[in-house]
């Protein structure tokens, strides 16, 4: 009985935190590293999905780039 239970709780999490949060909006920002004391921007990024335009704002003023996801 307590198995299932736990089978049948994990689901419900995996399921409720894919369905919470649809992951509205895509933000990239180019990876940049330090070479003799000298930034230079690579050719990769950090990508990030997040829910809210809160979230968004928080990242674009880190200097990230985002647009929704479609």
């Amino acid at each position: 009985m307590n198995k299932w239970f736990v089978i049948l709780f994990a689901a419900f999490l995996l399921v409720g935190s894919t369905t919470s949060c649809k992951k509205c909006y895509n933000c990239r920002k180019k990876v940049v590293v330090e070479i003799n004391n000298q930034e230079v921007e690579t050719d990769e990024y950090y990508e990030e999905d997040v829910c809210t335009s809160e979230e968004k704002d928080d990242l674009e003023r880190e200097g990230f780039r985002c647009s929704s996801k479609r």
